[in-house]
């Protein structure tokens, strides 16, 4: 039954439908479905395929033609072979990591082809990609140096510091 839905949903003849069985780790599950199943709804969609996946053995079958089922293999795959690392950080290395609207951020992001989240009220960073990539990212993170100081001043000095429209203090935080 399954094979006559998807040939009438590609518009081939269900002979030419077949089956790849595969089994992933019951952990990596839930990023194959995805939030109420968007992912799995994704890849069925832009495959062409159907996708069933056995939560408890972690066995997963997918149903299609040959290159269509080859191509949500590989998708399914890239996704499980993603790694995530979470860890905390200082308030000093996220602030350094968010300046400049987060221009280092980005340059971590582009340079390693990671994704990273930065939970200020946590005090976390999440680097999810590649494994080797998030660990060579994760480790730049954490070489970061930043210095804090602090010093108290006369608040009659705050308008001269700050400077007019924040202009003095952009300058001395670019710096």
């Amino acid at each position: 039954l399954r094979k006559v839905k998807i040939a009438n949903r590609t518009g081939c003849n269900s002979a030419e439908i077949v089956e790849k069985k595969f089994t992933v780790e019951t952990t990596k599950i839930s990023r194959i479905v995805g939030r109420g199943g968007s992912t799995l709804r994704r890849i069925e969609n832009e495959h062409g395929v159907s996708v069933v996946i056995d939560n408890q053995g972690g066995v997963v079958r997918i149903m299609g033609v040959i290159l269509s089922i080859q191509a949500a293999y590989e998708d399914v795959m890239t996704i499980v072979e993603t790694a995530i690392d979470e860890f905390s950080l200082s308030d000093e290395s996220i602030m350094c990591l968010m300046m400049e609207k987060a221009l280092r951020v980005n340059a971590i992001q582009t340079k390693y082809g990671v994704r990273m989240d930065i939970s200020r009220a946590k005090n976390l960073c999440k680097i999810s990609g590649p494994s080797q990539s998030v660990e060579d990212a994760k480790a730049e993170v954490l070489s970061l140096q930043s210095v804090r100081s602090d010093m108290l001043l006369d608040a009659s000095l705050l308008p001269a510091i700050i400077g007019k429209g924040g202009q003095h203090i952009t300058a001395l935080q670019d710096e």
